[in-house]
């Protein structure tokens, strides 16, 4: 689903009646069969029945459960076993039978009801009626579990225990009843007028992605040739949405072709969409897309991601599904993803390429401003549908593409869709899968990537260029920092550029462990520049923007808050500014006065021609959604001064620049490539000389949660360290105390070190 409009509201939940138990295990639903009369719109009411065609599990179970969200039953009928006696608490259904079910062989159970359906408590999610027009969304926001078929029908509402349905609906003359699978039959009652839809689902799907509509639709229908075989198209649509749904969708083909050739046939047997009256996003039921009216639209364009986004699901969520809520970056991230997947196969490269940019760019801003730093999985059940499972696991398959390389990558995904089709999978059975079919240990890759939060950083720390013969020998050297992680990523494996002069690029792959690393490869050329992941491959913590020009202008760096003004050019220039969101590097030898903010920096890179001139404005942000707060307070902002260093071999200098205390600004003229950070001068001092004595380690032996007290607040780095050398954990410190999490370590003796410009001092700690 997309939760386009919609802001998610950070809620502790109680694990209550409606959390997901043991007791679902005990059985499985082989086919529903739904029965309802949705036609009172004035009392917004739905009655009727649902045959449940289901068998225990194990030998003995004598009690079963099933999920049912207030509504009220009328009756139970079983007639393969009494039913001793059921209870119901609006929530859950308890049947005990008199003798226990044999284990494995299915029976029917048939549960009478009706009552006015419920929506989620945070508004997104449930049954809905508006108007002359009935339809449900099938999940909840809120709700635990977030499965959401127990608003209409009575179920095992889980993503595991996956069922056939058919879904019978009656309704006034004038109605449409619409649900996911294929229209059977309609039949008209003489006496009241009434039509009773039956529609079958062949597939095996959870409850959340089944679905019904109820109105007076008008049915748009056409034919899609696919790879394979000949698929209806069937879209639902006010009576007057016909031109706004021919304009709307005119791309629908060409998207189906795209995702049949990267991910495999269109499993399902149709494609649908319904319009309904939901402003909030929409919905991926099977062949049965829930979708808000008011994003079809007279112009194309405007919402089309949304739209290939659930149909995506049909592969992404619907054809291979999550298996726990905790793991929905399978089914969200995937699916986000996808619409750079359109962006870049339907509208073009350079599309794809800027969508992904601004999405990415969204992430390392906002997301965690909004979640804070996650990992993808386990991720907390009460925040399931957040930026950080859509948004950040979408720049997480996106590096997944590129460290597999395009033709690796999208056949072990069809795959893995293949042999997990109409199945669940686990992000480590997802793993796993990657592993076994590619041949490539996917370990690294899914801890620092799935199960760690934050992100790496990756620069280029320095290069050499040799002749060899009629070629050159390019060393690269790189290096990775961390946003807030304290786990170095391995098994690297980042894209190099290498620049000519007539701005062409080639590009290798530089593999590393670690902190540091390096590789030299040999090119038929003596490259002019030699950038870090050009075309963003790898969604680590940069983001950066590439200007080409040849004439005199302003320019604006719209991701990385830097501008140009381009003065004077004979020719033409490449200029990219990389905003990287770690703390630059200290001090080689410390400057008097001046302290480094630890918040980012930024990277400048050119090819220019001889004669060029131009002026670089740097902006910094210390409200309460930029980076620079907390690090630089308003009492400091007379301080602040800009530094730049050409490369890492040089100390960073101060560069003389104009400094606009009100907007946060500094403006270089005649601008030099290399970093640039910000300082203040004269911030916090820190301890004077730093010793052994001049900070505490408690408590100490420790069984994993670690607390560093100064003797005042003190800016620089702390680094545990095994026996043998190897830095474990790396943070920055600007306070005077911290805490550090050291439960992933080892029992052992490890040494906890810190530095900064007063010296380096260390302490041993003992870990039980």
């Amino acid at each position: 689903m997309n939760r386009l409009f919609f802001v998610i509201f950070s809620v502790l939940l109680s694990l209550s009646a409606f959390a997901q138990h043991d007791y679902e295990g005990l059985i499985d639903v082989k086919h529903y069969t739904i029965n309802l009369d949705i036609s009172d719109f004035t009392g917004k009411t739905i009655s009727g029945y649902t045959i449940l065609n289901l068998a225990t599990t194990e030998d003995n179970v004598s009690t079963i459960y099933l999920y049912l969200l207030r509504l009220n039953i009328d009756s139970i009928v079983c007639h393969d076993y009494g039913i001793s006696s059921f209870s119901y608490n609006d929530s859950i259904i308890t049947i005990n039978f008199e003798t226990a079910p044999i284990a494995d062989q299915p029976f029917d159970l048939d549960v009478y009801y009706h009552g006015a359906p419920q929506k989620d408590p945070s508004g997104w999610g449930g049954f809905y009626f508006s108007g002359s027009y009935a339809f449900n969304m099938g999940c909840g926001f809120q709700d635990v579990p977030h499965n959401y078929g127990r608003v209409w029908f009575p179920c095992n509402d889980n993503f595991t225990d996956k069922a056939k349905y058919t879904t019978i609906i009656t309704t006034q003359s004038e109605n449409t009843a619409i649900s996911s699978g294929e229209l059977n039959e309609i039949q008209i009652d003489e006496e009241s007028g009434k039509k009773t839809y039956t529609w079958n689902l062949t597939q095996e799907v959870p409850t959340y992605l089944q679905s019904v509509a109820v109105g007076p639709y008008y049915h748009h229908h056409s034919v899609y040739h696919g790879i394979s075989r000949d698929i209806p198209i069937d879209i639902y649509g006010y009576p007057t949405d016909s031109a706004k749904i021919a304009g709307s969708f005119y791309r629908l083909d060409t998207t189906l072709r795209v995702y049949e050739n990267l991910f495999g046939e269109y499993p399902w047997q149709r494609i649908g969409y319904v319009l309904v009256n939901f402003s909030a996003g929409a919905m991926e039921h099977v062949g049965n897309i829930s979708i808000g009216r008011a994003f079809v639209t007279s112009g194309p364009g405007i919402y089309e991601t949304l739209y290939y986004h659930e149909l995506s699901h049909h592969w992404f969520g619907d054809l291979v599904t999550c298996a726990t809520a905790e793991d929905m970056w399978l089914n969200e991230g995937w699916a986000t993803y996808c619409e750079t997947i359109w962006k870049e196969f339907v509208c073009g490269p350079t599309d794809g390429r800027n969508y992904r940019h601004n999405a990415h760019y969204k992430v390392l801003t906002k997301t965690y401003r909004d979640d804070g730093y996650h990992p993808l999985t386990p991720f907390p059940v009460d925040n399931t549908y957040s930026s950080t499972v859509y948004d950040k696991g979408a720049s997480v398959v996106h590096t997944l593409r590129h460290y597999l390389g395009d033709e690796v990558f999208f056949e072990a995904i069809r795959a893995y869709l293949a042999e997990f089709s109409y199945k669940n999978a686990t992000s480590y059975q997802f793993r796993d899968f990657l592993t076994q079919h590619t041949g490539i240990d996917m370990t690294p890759f899914f801890d620092s990537w799935v199960f760690t939060k934050g992100f790496p950083q990756y620069s280029i720390d320095s290069t050499s260029i040799e002749a060899n013969g009629e070629n050159y020998d390019v060393t690269v050297y790189v290096k990775q920092k961390l946003l807030e992680r304290e786990m170095f990523t391995d098994d690297n494996r980042i894209e190099v550029a290498f620049m000519k002069p007539d701005f062409s690029v080639e590009t290798r792959v530089l593999e590393f462990s670690g902190e540091t690393g390096n590789q030299t490869f040999t090119l038929p050329f003596e490259p002019a520049l030699v950038m870090c992941d050009y075309y963003e491959h790898t969604s680590d913590a940069t983001i950066d923007d590439v200007v080409f020009v040849d004439t005199t202008k302003a320019l604006s760096f719209l991701k990385t808050d830097c501008d140009m003004n381009v003065q004077e050019i004979e020719g033409e220039a490449m200029i990219r500014v990389t905003c990287n969101y770690v703390a630059p590097d200290d001090f080689l030898e410390p400057v008097d006065g001046l302290e480094i903010v630890p918040s980012r920096y930024w990277l400048v890179e050119s090819l220019r021609p001889e004669v060029f001139s131009g002026k670089l404005i740097i902006t910094f942000n210390t409200s309460t959604s930029g980076w620079e707060n907390p690090y630089i307070e308003l009492s400091m902002l007379d301080s602040v001064a800009l530094l730049h260093r050409s490369n890492r071999s040089e100390n960073w200098s101060v560069v003389p620049a104009r400094y606009v205390k009100a907007g946060r600004q500094f403006t270089v003229e005649n601008f030099a490539d290399g970093e640039y950070a910000l300082a203040i001068r004269n911030g916090y001092v820190g301890t004077s000389k730093l010793t052994e004595s001049s900070f505490s380690v408690y408590p100490n032996p420790s069984s994993g949660i670690v607390n560093l007290t100064f003797e005042s607040a003190f800016s620089g780095d702390v680094n545990v360290i095994d026996m043998s050398g190897k830095v474990l954990v790396h943070k920055k410190i600007r306070n005077s105390e911290m805490e550090l999490n050291l439960k992933h370590l080892s029992a052992g003796t490890y040494v906890v070190t810190v530095s900064g410009k007063s010296g380096m001092a260390s302490r041993k700690i003992e870990i039980r």
